[in-house]
């Protein structure tokens, strides 16, 4: 999704498959800019899905930003970019340099923007957020951290890591700036599915609740807890 920089370009976050790159260039062209104003791309984890497009966003001029533990994936193409789904994507996986390896807590100047990375490690170790403020209410990009209504990143894969997926979920869901004054989550992007427009803290919350209760029954964490019967039977709507 791109974000308008003012005069200096455009972010766009996680721009995703190789295949989708003139479909990206054509919805940027939609909004009113040009691709070629894309100069900043930034990675929520280094997962095929949301990564393998930098290499002909960066020929453009972009600079690619992706969280430490994560950029050797986008730029050697590792096991965690890709091979866990397919082998050949690992093969294919068109590698590019890393401009900008993120920590936690780093602030971000992108031209008018002000973006606050949150590492939030357990998808992928790496895997980080991204958090601003617009017309006064917080912005949470989430990757596959965090999605709509109780749906997961899946752990499914060698390198996930549940306990910390669960300890960045708790942080997401405590998230303090300054003065110690918890953040309120009112718009949640993901990097997958519905976004929300309002009250994405009640998302986070529910994500958190349901990656503890797996863990405590030690069973899997399900990606689609929606299709369990835990989740059928405590299922909540939005007032």
């Amino acid at each position: 999704m791109p974000l308008d920089a003012g005069p200096e370009g455009l972010v766009l976050i996680d721009p995703g498959l190789s295949r989708n790159f003139d479909a990206i260039c054509s919805a940027i062209t939609k909004l009113g800019f040009s691709p070629k104003r894309v100069r900043w791309v930034l990675n929520t984890h280094a997962h095929f899905d949301h990564s393998m497009v930098d290499g002909l966003f960066r020929r453009q001029g972009a600079s690619i930003l992706v969280g430490v533990a994560d950029a050797d994936a986008v730029e050697r193409a590792t096991r965690v970019t890709a091979k866990f789904f397919d082998p050949s994507i690992e093969r294919d996986y068109p590698t590019t340099t890393v401009d900008r390896r993120i920590v936690d807590g780093e602030e971000l100047r992108l031209g008018n923007k002000t973006i606050h990375a949150i590492s939030t490690p357990g998808h992928t170790a790496g895997s980080t957020a991204f958090y601003m403020i617009a017309d006064g209410r917080n912005v949470l990009f989430s990757g596959d951290t965090v999605l709509f209504d109780s749906r997961l990143g899946t752990q499914d894969t060698a390198y996930a890591n549940n306990r910390d997926y669960l300890e960045s979920l708790r942080k997401l869901s405590r998230f303090t700036m300054s003065l110690g004054n918890v953040v309120r989550w009112d718009l949640l992007l993901p990097g997958h599915g519905a976004i929300v427009l309002d009250r994405a803290g009640m998302d986070v919350d529910k994500a958190f609740d349901t990656v503890r209760l797996d863990m405590l029954e030690g069973g899997r964490i399900e990606a689609a807890p929606f299709a369990t019967d835990r989740y059928r039977r405590l299922m909540f709507g939005r007032p």
